[in-house]
């Protein structure tokens, strides 16, 4: 059961990445949407023509938090090293505070959506780097080097210390 858990949990992680990044496509989409209908017809945008533009974003939000959600479960079924279980933790939560902000508060508050977005490619990061590979360049895991050998270890070393 655990390993299958761990194999989720690398699935999820990669998957989770890609969405974020995916989100964030989503919404560069939709602004430049909006910008071109302001430019061609005025300022006349009404929420649901906004919440139509969003809709890819918003979707896919949606899917991200259940599957940081499956993370944490699979974090902890898996037997995960504290460090990965964190760090899902994290990303859970600061998923919970995104779709917070962006229905919350003024444009100041709101402003704070896309810095959380950044934070959370962040952690998605770290989590997928708690179980790659350290060819990837991604791994948190020290890099583990052979102890150094004494002089009886060395075979034809004949000098002494």
């Amino acid at each position: 059961m655990r390993s299958v858990a761990r194999f989720v949990f690398r699935l999820l992680s990669a998957l989770y990445l890609l969405g974020a990044l995916a989100a964030f496509f989503a919404a560069g989409i939709a602004v430049f949407t909006i910008n071109d209908r302001a430019s061609a017809s005025g300022t006349n945008l009404t929420e649901a023509s906004f919440d139509v533009i969003f809709r890819g974003h918003m979707q896919i939000a949606d899917v991200l938090f259940f599957v940081a959600l499956l993370l944490v479960v699979a974090a902890f079924v898996g037997g995960l090293d504290r460090r990965a279980r964190g760090a899902a933790i994290v990303l859970l939560v600061l998923d919970v505070v995104q779709a917070t902000l962006a229905v919350t508060g003024g444009p100041g508050v709101r402003a704070l959506h896309p810095v959380v977005g950044v934070l959370i490619v962040g952690v998605a990061t770290v989590v997928v780097a708690t179980w790659a590979p350290s060819g990837l360049g991604l791994s948190l895991r020290p890099h583990q080097t052979a102890p150094p050998r004494t002089p009886e270890e060395t075979p034809g070393d004949t000098t002494t210390r």
